[in-house]
C-alpha cells in the first residue's frame, strides 16, 4: 500500500511538471490549477517534514531553497508600502518564485528522482511546436477572411499572447533544438536530422514574424553561441564554418522575405542613436521615456525602494511630474525587470536578481551546461526591456525552468566539490 501511495505521488509530480512544460507556451490559464495540484501533492506526501530537517545538511537543497529569498524580499517590502491591495496582488503573481524552490528543495528524494530534465525539455519543445501551429493556423484563417498579410506579424500573429513572451519561449525552444542537433550530429540518423533542421527553420521564421526586437537579438545570440561553442568542443572547424555560414544564410533569407522584424530593429537603433525623426509612440521611444522616469525614482529611493505595492503609483506620479502624456495614459510599468525590482525593493532586490542570473550563468558556462546558460542569457536579455515578473507568463517560465535547471546544476556541482 505504501509503495502504491508513493508511486502515485511520484507520477502526479512527474505529470504535473510535464503539463506545465507543454501548456506554458500554449495556454497559460491551465498552469495555476496544475501548480495548485503540485502544491497539494507536496503537502499530502508529507516528506517535506523530514526534508526540512535535511535542507541545512544537504548543500544542494539549501542552495536551491535560497532562490526563494528573492520572493521573501518582496514580502519584506510590505513593511514600508502603502498600496497593500496592489502589493498582495503582486505577491500572488510572483508566488511561483517561492513555491517551486520550496517544493524542489524539500521534497523526498524518491520524488526528485522523477525529475528528468531532458524529458521535460522535450515536452516543452512539443508545446512550443503545438502553439506555433495554432497561431499560424489562426493567422491563415484570418488571412483568408481579411486578405491582409498583417495577420502574420507581431500581435496579430501571437493572438492571445504578448509577442515578446511568446518569442522568448520559442527562442529557448530553438536553443534546445540547436544544442541537441549539434551535440548529437554524428549519432542521429538523417531522418531525425532533417526533422530537427525543419523545426529550427520554422521556429526561426516565426520568431521573425513575431517581430520582438529582444526575441530576434537573443535568437541571433543563440545561433552564434552554440555554433561557436560546439565547434570549439569538437574542434571540427570546417564543419563549424559551414554551419555558421548556413545559419547566416538562413537569417539573411528570412530577413529579406519577412523584413518587418529587422525594420523594427532598424527603427529602434535610430531612436536610440537619435538619428532621424522620433515617433514618441514607438515602443523604443516609450521605453526611453519610462526608463528616464524609473531612474529618477531610483535616485530618490536607492537603498530599499518604494515598497512592494507602490511601484506603479510612483511611476504614474513621475510620469505626471515629467509631463509624459503617452506613458501616463497607458500607465505603463518600468518595462525592465531590473528597473522594476530596483524601484520596488532597492539595492537588496537588484543585487539578488543579478546574482540569480550571473552566478549560475557563470557556473553553467564553465561546466558546459549550455542549455541552462542560454536559458539565463535569453531571460536576462528579455527582462532588460520587459518587466517579466509582473505577469504570470514571465514568472512561471522563469521559476519553473530556473529551479529545475538550477537544482540539477548545483547537485552536480556539490558532488564535484565534495570529491
Amino acid at each position: 500500500m505504501e509503495i502504491n501511495r508513493r508511486t502515485i505521488h511520484q507520477q502526479i509530480f512527474r505529470y504535473g511538471c510535464l503539463l506545465i512544460a507543454v501548456f506554458l507556451p500554449v495556454y497559460g490559464m491551465v498552469l495555476p490549477p496544475v501548480i495548485a495540484i503540485l502544491v497539494l501533492n507536496w503537502l499530502v506526501e508529507g516528506n517535506y517534514l523530514t526534508s526540512f530537517r535535511r535542507v541545512f545538511s544537504d548543500k544542494s537543497r539549501w542552495i536551491t531553497l535560497s532562490l526563494s529569498v528573492f520572493y521573501l524580499l518582496y514580502v519584506v517590502g510590505l513593511l514600508y508600502t502603502s498600496n497593500f491591495e496592489y502589493a498582495f496582488f503582486d505577491l500572488e503573481v510572483k508566488f511561483s518564485l517561492l513555491i517551486f524552490p520550496l517544493i524542489i528543495a524539500t521534497s523526498g528524494s524518491d520524488l526528485l528522482e522523477q525529475l528528468n530534465i531532458e524529458e521535460i525539455l522535450t515536452f516543452y519543445v512539443g508545446g512550443c511546436l503545438l502553439s506555433m501551429m495554432l497561431f499560424l493556423t489562426n493567422a491563415t484563417v484570418n488571412y483568408i477572411q481579411e486578405h491582409s498579410v498583417s495577420v502574420f506579424y507581431y500581435e496579430r500573429l501571437s493572438w492571445y499572447f504578448h509577442p515578446g513572451y511568446l518569442s522568448m519561449y520559442y527562442v529557448f525552444a530553438l536553443a534546445i533544438l540547436i544544442n541537441f542537433f549539434l551535440k548529437n550530429l554524428n549519432r542521429i540518423n538523417y531522418f531525425r536530422k532533417f526533422f530537427i533542421v525543419l523545426m529550427i527553420i520554422f521556429f526561426e521564421i516565426v520568431v521573425f514574424l513575431l517581430s520582438s526586437k529582444a526575441g530576434i537579438l537573443s535568437m541571433l545570440f543563440v545561433f552564434a553561441f552554440l555554433i561557436i561553442a560546439r565547434t570549439l568542443n569538437s574542434r571540427n572547424y570546417f564543419r563549424g564554418i559551414i554551419l555558421f555560414g548556413a545559419s547566416l544564410l538562413l537569417v539573411w533569407g528570412t530577413a529579406v522575405i519577412f523584413p518587418v522584424g529587422f525594420d523594427r530593429l532598424k527603427t529602434a537603433s535610430q531612436v536610440a542613436s537619435h538619428e532621424g525623426p522620433v515617433d514618441n509612440k514607438e515602443s523604443t521611444a516609450l521605453r526611453l521615456t519610462i526608463w528616464k522616469a524609473a531612474g529618477e525614482i531610483i535616485q530618490q529611493h536607492v537603498w530599499f525602494g518604494v515598497g512592494t505595492g507602490d511601484v506603479k503609483d510612483e511611476l504614474i506620479n513621475q510620469y505626471k511630474s515629467n509631463k509624459d502624456p503617452d506613458v501616463l495614459k497607458r500607465k505603463l510599468n518600468a518595462h525592465s525587470q531590473f528597473l522594476q525590482t530596483f524601484i520596488a525593493i532597492g539595492i537588496p532586490g537588484i543585487l539578488f536578481l543579478l546574482a540569480m542570473i550571473l552566478i549560475p550563468g557563470w557556473i553553467s558556462l564553465w561546466r558546459g551546461d549550455y542549455i541552462y546558460f542560454l536559458f539565463l542569457a535569453i531571460f536576462a536579455f528579455n527582462i532588460l526591456v520587459e518587466s517579466m515578473f509582473e505577469v504570470q507568463a514571465g514568472v512561471i517560465f522563469f521559476a519553473f525552468f530556473n529551479t529545475l535547471l538550477f537544482r540539477t546544476l548545483i547537485k552536480d556541482q556539490v558532488k564535484i566539490d565534495d570529491r
